[in-house]
């Protein structure tokens, strides 16, 4: 019995030592000037009408290389699909689309987004999308 015990621990330490495939990275979608100016707003915007700082709005243009929680991930994906776009987008095209979708999933309250989407900064930002 002690010698299938270290048998057993034997090969556990074995497989630790195993070297393990490195999780691949998946580089964020660089963003255009336009775009980056316009979740500069959205943060602003998000921050006078809710009153909370909402930095995820912020990830890929602030410069710290931080990214989107997963569980705020999940949150804002599940706002993204209740939310309908605006009629103004969807007439829109794919682009303006895109952006809508990029501001929800970034943690912009849908109704800051809708009112964005009336801007110069939302259509400038659309036309300068990846």
């Amino acid at each position: 019995m002690l010698k299938q015990y270290f048998s057993i621990l034997t090969l556990l330490f074995l497989l630790g030592c195993l070297p393990t495939k490195p999780a691949v990275e998946v580089a964020p979608p660089t963003l255009s000037t336009a775009e980056c100016n316009l979740y500069s707003e959205a943060f602003e915007l998000t921050r006078v009408s809710t009153g909370n700082r909402v930095r995820d709005i912020l990830v890929g243009c602030d410069g710290s290389g931080r990214r989107i929680a997963r569980a705020n991930q999940i949150k804002y994906q599940r706002i993204q699909a209740d939310t309908p776009f605006p009629e103004n987008v969807a007439r829109g095209g794919g682009d303006q689309k895109e952006i809508f979708r990029r501001l929800i999933l970034r943690g912009t309250p849908p109704s800051v987004a809708e009112s964005l989407s009336r801007t110069e900064a939302f259509v400038t930002a659309s036309d300068t999308i990846a």
